[in-house]
């Protein structure tokens, strides 16, 4: 509401507005208020709903974005249900690739086949993922894991844990990260690395969790779900941050290769139709 009000008092507005949300946002009584005073305000837009999947990031994570603009533009209007599941295509290359642990891994718009809800599920070899997505080795760090990441045996012994969310190197999908991650045991905070398992949902239906897995389960690093979210390279958290403080962070963060990929798209498409 706070941002609403900042634009409706602006003498200078401006020309773009980029926005994110949560998939939910899309629909509800906030986002009619707010198409309202874009309306007001003499903007039009686009809307997207976009996972990083889509950019072959192995992280299902679907937001809400809508790119608003003051001056009219071919493609953008007033439709409050028009969504759109793809980006404009680009012909720039500069974009099409995420350095991620010294690599340059390719993260050009990919059509995903799979249902998006579904894509967790095992697939070839007991990995799940759509294939076209990389591997989640890309993205571990090589040095060693801190032991406060690995899971204990308590937490391995609860029956909750047979329901968690475990995933190992060869695997192309995590669930979405979210700022609980470190402080809640629920899949849908986040998953788990299994370090010496390909595909870690094989091992849900094993009864004892904590004698087959004490000391190969652990949350992933901070740094390695920020190469997960695209941040560059040579980002870090300040030096006395607590573990549990850079989960939240990056949990409330928002990943780069899909909001990089789509205002690209978007002001190369204006910048050619000008």
């Amino acid at each position: 509401m706070f941002l609403m009000k900042v634009l409706d008092t602006m003498k200078n507005k401006p020309e773009w507005i980029f926005f994110e949300n949560v998939k939910g946002f899309l629909g509800s009584e906030t986002h009619g208020v707010w198409c309202d005073t874009l309306e007001r305000n003499g903007y039009t837009w686009r809307q997207y709903l976009l996972t990083p999947f889509q950019f072959r990031v192995p992280n299902h994570r679907m937001r809400f974005y809508m790119v608003c603009r003051r001056d009219p533009l071919e493609g953008y209007n007033n439709n409050r249900s028009d969504v759109f599941e793809k980006v404009r295509n680009c012909e720039c290359t500069s974009i099409k690739s995420c350095k991620v642990n010294g690599r340059d891994l390719n993260s050009e718009f990919l059509e995903i086949k799979e249902d998006i809800g579904t894509v967790h599920e095992i697939g070839d070899n007991g990995t799940s993922g759509p294939l076209e997505v990389h591997g989640i080795q890309n993205y571990i760090l090589p040095r060693a894991s801190a032991d406060e990441l690995f899971l204990d045996e308590k937490s391995l012994q609860g029956k909750f844990s047979r329901g968690l969310s475990f995933v190992g190197m060869n695997d192309r999908c995590t669930f979405c990260f979210t700022s609980n991650y470190g402080r809640t045991l629920h899949k849908a905070v986040g998953s788990l690395f299994h370090v010496q398992c390909n595909g870690g949902k094989l091992i849900y239906r094993e009864p004892d969790m904590a004698r087959l897995h004490l000391g190969m389960i652990r949350r992933f690093d901070p740094k390695e779900i920020l190469n997960i979210f695209g941040f560059p390279e040579d980002y870090c958290f300040p030096e006395n941050t607590s573990t549990v403080n850079r989960f939240a962070g990056v949990g409330q963060s928002i990943n780069i290769v899909v909001v990089r990929a789509l205002i690209h798209s978007e002001l190369c498409f204006a910048t050619s139709s000008t």
